[in-house]
């Protein structure tokens, strides 16, 4: 579902409108998106925690999973924040022309 929102920005950008709100709208329910799988894969870390001893990389693969995931929420917040940013500057431009 995250992926359909990037997908959204990344056509947004194609026709010339990577620096619009919608934009930042999209990035910001990927935001979500890939914050909730990283809560998801913390649950099911932590169930694989006491079976660390029968299935160490399962263990492993789930706080990779964990990672990867907070990375991708987090790069997706500095996105949002920089698309709202140079929106305001495109906005201002496109007044001072």
């Amino acid at each position: 579902m995250h992926h359909s929102y990037i997908w959204r920005v990344f056509t947004l950008v194609g026709d010339n409108g990577g620096f619009e709100r919608r934009a930042a709208g999209l990035l910001s329910r990927a935001t979500l998106w890939y914050g909730a799988a990283a809560i998801a894969w913390l649950a099911c870390a932590l169930l694989w925690i006491p079976l660390a001893a029968a299935a160490p990389y399962s263990l492993i693969v789930a706080i990779a999973l964990l990672m990867g995931s907070l990375c991708l929420s987090a790069i997706a917040f500095a996105l949002v924040h920089l698309t709202m940013r140079a929106t305001e500057l495109k906005d201002d431009a496109d007044l001072t022309v």
